[in-house]
């Protein structure tokens, strides 16, 4: 028995290795059911068991809904965050997932033609948004493969309030000088060249001057809106050739990411980056869901402006999204594990709704990083929504931003200043994009750029809702300083073919949460940018102090070769908070027993 056995044996027993191997035959259970040519269907007592009650009682007024079909298998991109090549990781996700949406939907959607239903078929979520009666859904119910059947439910942007503009002492935005985003520019010459945002969200003002120059779609005056701008709804027109934004909220939330007029009106965080827009709030204030998903779908693959020919090199590298809403369940949560897999940075909101327990999904799943918002004191905006996270109890907002007074563009050519947490987010998203500039070699890298900015933010405390000095349901791990995020990158960045990212957890698509442990456990499967650590060696981490509960444990873990850190290249740190995947699982399972 080698050493690493051995070391488990005397450490947890005999039950704990016949507990991991259960696990493991367990995680295989799946594959062996998704074989044979056709799933058969179930009684149907059992099919109406899938259709969630909120459906059924519509049904029951209304006689007719839209409503999702969620697919129970889903697709395995787990080797794309082996792969350094932008182009080729977006590639075989593409691929991945739209094979895998056509063969699983197959039997769903020759009965859906037969019935001659009305439907839309997405690959980025594996389901099927159709309309139809409650015959409709129980017929659909009955297809093994089917997970669930939910209502579709319309979202709402984060309304932001009208606000009075600050005093303004030179070009550049109060929320610009708090984030210490000027210094960035001015020490190291990056202000996110290279880096594309996509901002999902009411549309934008694409030729406003402080946009018209970041805008992907404005080739020095060439303009071409393929592969730039997307209306799933044809609220635009029909066809809808250019950006537009009836709201204003999308042009706001874009100036704060990239906007600069090349005077005196600097409010973009990343005036180097490009911008690419979907609109995904179609409604005005609102969020339709065909909307959102189409939005969520052309970004990992954008399109021509007719919605065909998509191409996922052009996908952007970064995500805004100032919109969320108090919705139960993981509807939106495949679409982010699959933004992750291609290798995007999943920026949301926190939402404005005072209190405990009221930040907004999508923005409160763990895969998410969202931003609550604070003032020009440094003081908590009133409605900047707190955690704990409704659906898992983790700790939201991940970090707090600007987003009182923020003053930025708005339609017509002109500016406004706004508050909210959608003011907030895209100063994170801002961020990263300048991040990704300074240090190519974290692109793609999620939970390594998530390390970094929180090991960066500064600590704010406040344990009203919860949480720890450090890391709070209030402020998240504090205020964002994008140059001590900047100064924390490596001196000498690896190359990207040095380290592999683990995916982010799968999840059924039900709206019954998982059940959560309070174990603290290891986060990261990052390989080291060298080589492995030997079995036996010390290894340490900054956010493992000697007197934490599970100091021990970790620390074994590390020596063990069982796991190396969240922060690569460096290391430094273990997350304890944070969850663990099951991606992770499996490499944290394979190192330990050698398979």
């Amino acid at each position: 028995m080698n050493r690493k056995m051995e070391g488990i044996r005397n450490r947890f027993g005999a039950l704990a290795l016949l507990s991991a191997l259960a696990m493991i035959f367990g995680l295989m259970v799946p594959t062996l059911g998704s074989m044979g040519p056709e799933a058969p269907k179930l009684p149907e007592s059992a099919a109406d068991e899938k259709i969630e009650d909120d459906l059924r009682r519509i049904f029951e007024t209304e006689g007719e809904a839209e409503f999702l079909v969620l697919f129970s298998d889903e697709a395995d991109t787990s080797a794309a965050f082996g792969m350094s090549d932008w182009e080729e990781r977006g590639r075989f996700v593409y691929e991945t997932l739209t094979r895998h949406a056509e063969k699983t939907q197959a039997e769903v959607i020759s009965d859906l033609d037969a019935m001659d239903a009305d439907y839309e078929s997405y690959w980025i979520v594996n389901s099927l948004l159709v309309t139809g009666t409650a015959t409709t859904a129980s017929t659909l119910a009955a297809h093994s493969e089917v997970e669930s059947i939910v209502h579709a439910t319309d979202f709402r942007i984060p309304l932001p309030e009208e606000a009075e503009p600050v005093n303004r002492v030179q070009a550049t935005e109060w929320g610009l000088d708090a984030i210490n985003i000027p210094q960035v520019w001015d020490q190291y010459g990056v202000t996110g060249e290279d880096i594309v945002v996509g901002v999902i969200d009411t549309g934008a003002q694409w030729d406003h001057p402080a946009l018209i120059n970041s805008y992907r779609g404005n080739d020095d005056g060439d303009v071409d809106h393929d592969y730039n701008w997307y209306d799933p709804s044809r609220t635009c027109g029909d066809p809808s050739p250019e950006p537009c934004d009836q709201d204003g909220h999308g042009t706001s939330v874009t100036g704060t990411v990239t906007g600069d007029d090349g005077g005196a009106n600097q409010i973009g965080v990343a005036p180097g980056a490009k911008w690419i827009s979907a609109m995904g709030c179609d409604l005005g204030e609102d969020c339709s869901f065909d909307a959102l998903f189409g939005a969520g779908q052309w970004m990992a693959a954008p399109t021509d402006t007719d919605g065909n020919n998509p191409d996922p090199d052009m996908r952007p590298h970064i995500l805004n999204n100032s919109w969320g809403g108090q919705v139960a369940g993981d509807w939106y949560l495949e679409m982010i594990n699959n933004w992750i897999a291609f290798g995007m940075f999943p920026q949301f909101a926190s939402g404005n709704n005072d209190g405990c327990g009221a930040a907004a999904s999508p923005g409160h799943y763990a895969q998410s990083y969202s931003a609550g918002a604070f003032d020009i004191n440094g003081n908590l905006y009133f409605g900047s929504a707190r955690g704990p996270s409704d659906f898992d109890g983790g700790i939201k907002p991940n970090i707090s931003a600007p987003g009182v007074a923020v003053r930025s563009s708005v339609p017509g050519g002109g500016y406004d200043s706004k508050t909210g947490t959608s003011m907030a987010s895209p100063h994170v998203a801002g961020t990263v994009a300048v991040l990704w500039s300074a240090a190519p070699a974290l692109i793609g890298d999620i939970e390594g750029t998530k390390a970094i900015l929180n090991q960066t933010a500064i600590d704010t405390e406040n344990l009203a809702c919860g949480g720890e000095p450090g890391n709070n349901n209030v402020w998240g791990e504090g205020k964002l300083d994008a140059l001590a995020a900047i100064e924390a990158l490596p001196d000498d960045p690896p190359p990207t073919t040095t380290t592999t990212t683990t995916p982010p957890a799968t999840s059924s698509t039900t709206t019954t949460p998982p059940t959560t442990s309070t174990t603290e456990a290891p986060t990261s499967t990052t390989v080291p940018p060298t080589t492995e650590p030997e079995p036996g060696e010390h290894i340490g981490f900054d956010d493992v102090p000697d007197d934490h509960l599970f100091h021990d444990d970790i620390i074994w873990l590390a020596e063990e070769g069982i796991t190396y850190g969240c922060n690569p290249p460096k290391n430094t740190l273990f997350c304890p908070s944070e969850s663990v995947t099951r991606g992770q699982m499996a490499a944290f399972l394979t190192r330990t027993f050698d398979l």
